[in-house]
């Protein structure tokens, strides 16, 4: 009887490791940079913190884009699409100053609730 709980124990918890699946978090988050006074200026600005993001730990791109740890299953986020845009922003009359954006399309492994 033992033998047969046992196998039966060990089958279960093959078996959730054999067929459950990873599953992926994708989600999109949008930077803001620090208005400047090119709209030139403002595209390379955005195109600099892409770079930056590229080259981030993977602490650092967590922080960056807000994703708690406790939600991943490792620390590896994948940043699947990045795109640069502007916004044109004028507070006093005749002022136009421009904002860098960048768009972020990034996943990461969610962690597994195995309830025990």
């Amino acid at each position: 009887m033992k033998k047969l709980l046992l196998a039966s124990l060990l089958t279960s918890v093959f078996s959730i490791n054999v067929f459950a699946a990873p599953t992926f978090a994708t989600s999109n988050k949008m930077l803001l940079g620090q208005s400047i006074s090119s709209k030139d200026a403002a595209f390379q600005a955005g195109h600099e913190l892409v770079s930056d993001l590229n080259a981030m730990s993977k602490k650092e791109l967590r922080e960056t884009l807000g994703v708690s740890r406790f939600s991943m299953e490792n620390q590896n986020i994948i940043i699947n699409d990045t795109f640069v845009t502007v916004n044109e922003l004028s507070t006093v009359p005749s002022v136009i100053e421009y904002q860098p954006v960048v768009g972020i399309e990034y996943k990461y492994q969610e962690k597994l609730n195995v309830h025990r």
